[in-house]
């Protein structure tokens, strides 16, 4: 009977300790994602400020007759890119 018990306390002990590393794999993933969302947010915000720029750039140049239309309406789709990509990452953050 005692043995029993001994067995049976082993492995409620073993599963415990099994839950237990579960739950802090599932703590450093979730963390870890958490710190990558963090930092695609900053990165893709830099990003589009650097195409915010260069599409005003585009814009003068096409006004000044030295750039193509074409220049502008990418950097245009870009930054709307950008801009769908940072709400993307707020929703997971």
């Amino acid at each position: 009977m005692r043995e029993m018990a001994e067995k049976e306390a082993e492995a409620v002990s073993t599963e415990i300790d099994d839950r237990a590393n579960r739950v802090i794999k599932e703590v450093k993933t979730a963390y870890f994602d958490l710190s990558h969302v963090y930092r695609a947010k900053e990165v893709t915000q830099r990003n589009k400020q650097i195409f915010e720029t260069l599409s005003k750039i585009a814009e003068t140049r096409y006004a000044t007759g030295e750039g193509i239309q074409q220049d502008v309406l990418k950097a245009h789709v870009e930054i709307s890119r950008m801009a769908d990509d940072l709400i993307m990452l707020d929703r997971k953050g």
